[in-house]
């Protein structure tokens, strides 16, 4: 249902109007509103766009006001949806009486007699007349052009975020026009990305902010309004170390938090299963080896040094690092002549490093990939039985190709200890 101060954009072509990409009304059920009501044969195509507001709706009569023709911002015409089927006739009227004498080619009304045709044909070459707007004594033809600053408070929950802009979309009332008019502002920031709006309220929290200030310098020509630049103190702050503190923040909410899940994931299968819609590894510039690093900032864990040395020898070209929620935890792979190997490291277990050794298979690349899914499955199926069992039941029946590294805590260069004993099982000089 059509109701009064509605915006609409409208999409023009020759046969008729689309109120949006399924809903189109044709020319001959539009009409425009100049001295009388003008049937349309068909439209120009001077103009492909028009920003419209409803005026009225009686009886199958829709009234609507052109705003702006071809409008800069154009967005919210794939999200409209109108029943025109309800339309009998659109009547069009503009402030702008040159504008909309070019939109459209009107039809010749049929007079009595062939001599009282004359002042048509008149009045329609004076449509291609530039000077008609100016000789129109009406002061809404003048061309009015101001420029001046707009200063206002946005709800920061209503901000959009797309990569590199913040967006706000808001109706304003110039006085100038003596009417309200729909804006979209840029608000330009090489740091925002898209997946920021799925997690604004960390942004909030930490900026104690609910309003963001905006400040906008305008023109207005005619019926138009256009954004010369905008800018907001508030948007500004979000830089490399606000991103940093609330990716922390999230990581340890989102991800870190204690809970039953015992599955093991990669680090893009992390964000998407246990944190919020629309964040990834790319809102935050994440990949394996520095998710590791944050995590070690977040959580400063007792194998922190062995969790490093692990992750520099991990082979990310080959495997993607699997991360185990329960008890949190790494998995690893290495790689060394014929030898492949899967390293399992807690956070802060005491129970020592845990390694499974299998054969490299030796045919095609295809054959490799396989042999490699399958043991990986089996890694898994493994870490599966030691949460299900428990640790000590499953050292009592580990299989033929387990080994275990202990975790020497007394000694300064304990460390040390552990880093041979795992070069020497993968045989990586020490």
């Amino acid at each position: 249902m059509f109701q009064s101060n509605d915006i609409i954009i409208l999409k023009i072509t020759r046969e008729g109007l689309f109120f949006s990409p399924r809903d189109f009304l044709p020319v001959r059920d539009i009409a425009l509103q100049l001295a009388t009501t003008t049937e349309v044969e068909h439209f120009e195509d001077r103009f492909q766009w028009l920003l419209a507001e409803v005026m009225n709706f009686d009886t199958g009569i829709l009234k609507c006001k052109i705003l702006e023709y071809n409008p800069y911002n154009k967005n919210a015409f794939n999200n409209q949806s109108y029943d025109v089927s309800i339309v009998k006739q659109l009547l069009l009227s503009s402030g702008d009486t040159g504008k909309i004498l070019n939109l459209a080619k009107r039809k010749t009304q049929k007079r009595e007699s062939t001599t009282r045709a004359k002042p048509e044909v008149i009045k329609e070459s004076r449509v291609e007349e530039p000077v008609v707007k100016q000789k129109s004594p009406k002061p809404t033809n003048r061309k009015i052009i101001i420029e001046k600053s707009i200063s206002f408070e946005f709800p920061f929950i209503k901000v959009k975020f797309i990569d590199g802009y913040a967006i706000i979309r808001e109706r304003f009332y110039f006085n100038d026009l003596h009417k309200s008019i729909d804006l979209e502002i840029e608000i330009k920031n090489g740091f925002i990305k898209k997946g920021f709006g799925s997690i604004k309220n960390y942004f909030i929290n930490f900026l104690k902010i609910k309003n963001i200030t905006v400040e906008a310098r305008v023109k207005i020509q005619n019926e138009e309004v256009l954004i010369l630049e905008a800018q907001s103190p508030d948007i500004k702050k979000i830089g490399p170390g606000l991103i940093d503190e609330v990716k922390y923040r999230y990581i340890r909410k989102e991800l870190l938090s204690a809970n039953d899940d015992f599955d093991i994931y990669t680090v893009d299968e992390l964000f998407d299963e246990t944190g919020e819609s629309g964040v990834g590894p790319g809102t935050f510039n994440i990949d394996d080896a520095n998710f590791i690093d944050d995590v070690i900032k977040i959580k400063s864990p007792k194998h922190s040094k062995q969790i490093e040395y692990l992750s520099a020898l991990h082979k990310h070209n080959i495997i993607k690092l699997r991360v185990v929620k329960k008890p949190f935890s790494f998995l690893f792979f290495l790689e060394n002549g014929d030898n492949q190997f899967f390293i399992w490291e807690t956070l802060f277990g005491t129970d020592g490093t845990y390694l499974w050794l299998f054969m490299k298979n030796p045919g095609e690349a295809s054959d490799y990939k396989s042999a490699l899914k399958d043991n990986l499955d089996s890694i898994k199926d493994e870490i599966s039985k030691i949460q299900s069992q428990g640790r000590i039941r499953y050292l009592k029946n580990r299989p033929e190709n387990f080994r275990r590294i202990f975790h020497d805590y007394n000694e300064k260069d304990g460390f040390e200890t552990w880093k041979n004993a795992i070069n020497e099982l993968v045989l990586i000089p020490a």
